[in-house]
């Protein structure tokens, strides 16, 4: 079962977003901030992150680039979610090597999709190197 850290400060945003990844197969795993969000990474070793944009002590840019370098979970897919209509936040987040950006509301259908092709091309790159 693949793993999914879901890192957002919106306890009802988590729960949803829980709900409808779990039902769709994964195992979900959640953090409210930053350091949460970091030392549960290192422990469950995601699959793949969803990360909103803006949450405490650095928000899903800072948390983004601490895993960028690090040697386990460096290279894993992250999805950006957020509400923000700040400019550049797209550029910024595909500098960081986010597979996706998705503004608040999301389409449940949009995302899951999304995470799929992220989670299949990760798979198609390990076999490539076996």
């Amino acid at each position: 079962m693949k793993k999914i850290l879901v890192v957002e400060d919106d306890r009802n945003i988590v729960m949803s977003l829980g709900i409808r990844l779990e039902a769709a197969g994964y195992e979900v795993k959640q953090a409210h901030d930053c350091a949460s969000g970091f030392n549960i990474a290192l422990e469950f070793e995601p699959d793949l992150l969803l990360l909103d944009v803006l949450f405490p002590g650095g928000g899903g840019f800072g948390l983004a680039s601490r895993l960028k370098d690090h040697p386990v979970l460096g290279g894993r897919p992250i999805i950006f979610l957020t509400a923000s209509q700040q400019p550049g936040l797209c550029e910024d987040a595909k500098a960081l090597g986010a597979v996706d950006f998705m503004c608040k509301p999301y389409e449940a259908r949009t995302l899951l999709a999304s995470i799929d092709n992220a989670l299949d091309d990760v798979e198609e790159e390990k076999g490539a190197f076996l």
